[in-house]
């Protein structure tokens, strides 16, 4: 008499089919980590447009404005002139394009001139 065929075989091969059932039914409740979103702009500046795009100084004596001197990409920049302190620049409200408890990755493209006699190479 075949295995599959006895009764202990039936039984054997009943268990069998209940085991890979309850395991497939473990398998599918593990949660699979998820594939991290890809990035999404909130806010690109180009300046290509000849504005400065909401950009504006944080101190009381820099000026900003639109420079076509250097460029990252493209033809135009944001160049400050008159800092007077080291936290003079640019700056840019973000209130409204962002929202509270996400997180963000931030990248600039900054150019800097040099200083005579600051720089602090090395």
């Amino acid at each position: 008499m075949s295995t599959l065929t006895s009764r202990a075989g039936r039984f054997t091969l009943g268990i069998l089919m209940l085991t890979l059932s309850a395991l497939a039914v473990v398998v599918a409740s593990i949660p699979t980590p998820s594939r991290a979103a890809d990035p999404v702009t909130v806010l690109t500046s180009g300046f290509e447009d000849g504005t400065v795009q909401g950009w504006a100084r944080r101190g009381t004596v820099e000026t900003v404005a639109v420079s076509t001197a250097a460029a990252h990409g493209g033809t135009s920049s944001l160049l400050t002139t008159g800092r007077t302190a080291a936290w003079n620049g640019p700056s840019k409200d973000l209130l409204a394009t962002v929202t509270k408890g996400t997180r963000y990755t931030y990248s600039v493209w900054a150019r800097a001139a040099a200083a005579p006699g600051r720089c602090r190479c090395g």
